[in-house]
């Protein structure tokens, strides 16, 4: 019985991953397509790009949150938010980098497109 339910979530796994590669394949063919389209022939010689994804520090929305605390604490720059955050969370000291990375995207500007007046 145990047995038969992990076959069947190992089934389902796999279909599911087999869907996305049929969709990556797809996607991958319309690129070289386009690439062809203007001229660049050389489509099997583009080498993978290795990405990696690691976990989010944060849940969606908290990172704001901690940030607009930090600088209601008196915190001006993105340092001190982040050693505040850090703090906070009783974070460990090797994530420090991350944390100051993660609180410099935060903080910076964002672009407003406006509709052009007319």
């Amino acid at each position: 019985m145990q047995d038969e339910t992990i076959i069947n979530g190992l089934k389902q796994k796999r279909a599911e991953l087999a869907g996305q590669l049929e969709r990556v394949r797809k996607d991958l063919a319309a690129i070289d397509g386009a690439l062809i389209a203007f001229g660049y022939h050389d489509v099997k010689q583009i080498q993978p790009k290795r990405t990696r994804r690691r976990p989010p520090l944060f849940k969606a929305g908290k990172l704001m949150a901690l940030v607009g605390e930090a600088e209601r604490a008196g915190c001006a720059d993105n340092a001190s938010v982040a050693a505040w955050i850090m703090k906070e969370r009783d974070m460990q000291p090797e994530l420090y980098q991350r944390v100051r990375d993660s609180v410099k995207d935060c903080r910076k500007p964002k672009r407003v497109w406006k509709k052009p007046a007319g």
